[in-house]
């Protein structure tokens, strides 16, 4: 089943990685966020069913993002270098926890638990 998707990572060429391989297994990208505001304009816009949120935007963190995904119910999973300090916040109710580099299949059997 196809996922409406939001990807929150400020690295250009891992949201792109990112895109391309849920794109590439039938999934439709309603944005990338490169940042926190970025993230909830996309979210206030569009209906989402999946994110994908990396923990750490350079000078700001999306630990406010998981907590409002938390609230209206949407599945997420943490994608992130730092998978240390992401594993702290499994109280989140992640999907999964993937740690960059990740792999397509992880990524994309994330989609379909959630």
């Amino acid at each position: 089943m196809s996922k409406r998707v939001v990807i929150v990572e400020d690295e250009a060429v891992i949201a792109a990685s990112i895109e391309m391989t849920l794109v590439d297994a039938g999934h439709n990208v309603l944005g990338v966020a490169h940042s926190v505001e970025d993230a909830l304009k996309i979210l206030d816009e569009y209906e989402a069913d999946f994110v994908t949120l990396d923990y750490d935007l350079g000078t700001e963190t999306t630990e406010t993002i998981a907590e409002l995904l938390f609230e209206k119910n949407i599945a997420f999973a943490w994608v992130s270098g730092n998978i240390d300090t992401v594993a702290k916040l499994q109280a989140s109710k992640p999907v999964a926890l993937i740690s960059k580099p990740f792999a397509e299949k992880e990524l994309v059997d994330a989609l379909r638990r959630a």
